[in-house]
């Protein structure tokens, strides 16, 4: 009897515990909501090869199933858009600070790890390196700060 009772606590206290990765814990809602409704954009000015000036903006887009894009658009003086690349991939935090994703494929493994610096509804701050900088806080970081807008 006692010995029932000691497994079906233990089975009980087993199958309470869940994986603090869960993209739907309570804790973490607010920010997967921010994150993953709205594009996340970073402009850059440039010149174009004619000499003309041309904005870069490099969108980011997370749902809430861990998959996304990054698409590369640029705008001449004309201000007409053009996208030149569309880029799919995955996404998922790495450790149960939940301050820190990786982004999945060969195109991002510059900046496969984002520490997160601030998320709000208008902006996002992160850190961006090769490896986890909670794990390896010694690595190379290139900052980046996103404006948020309406998908």
């Amino acid at each position: 009897m006692i010995r029932t009772l000691i497994t079906s606590i233990c089975l009980l206290i087993l199958c309470g515990c869940t994986d603090r990765l869960d993209m739907r814990e309570p804790e973490i809602a607010p920010a997967i909501q921010i994150l993953t409704s709205r594009l996340w954009v970073e402009t850059e000015e440039s010149t174009g090869s004619d000499g003309t000036p041309v904005a870069i903006w490099r969108v980011w887009s997370f749902d809430d199933t861990g998959n996304g894009f990054h698409a590369v658009t640029t705008r001449n003086a004309d201000n007409d858009p053009v996208e030149q690349e569309r880029t799919p991939f995955q996404w998922a935090f790495t450790n149960q600070s939940h301050a820190v994703f990786s982004i999945n494929g060969e195109a991002f493994a510059h900046m496969r790890y984002w520490l997160i610096e601030s998320l709000t509804e208008t902006g996002l701050s992160v850190r961006t390196a090769m490896t986890d900088p909670v794990i390896n806080p010694g690595t190379d970081q290139t900052p980046h700060h996103f404006m948020a807008v309406n998908k």
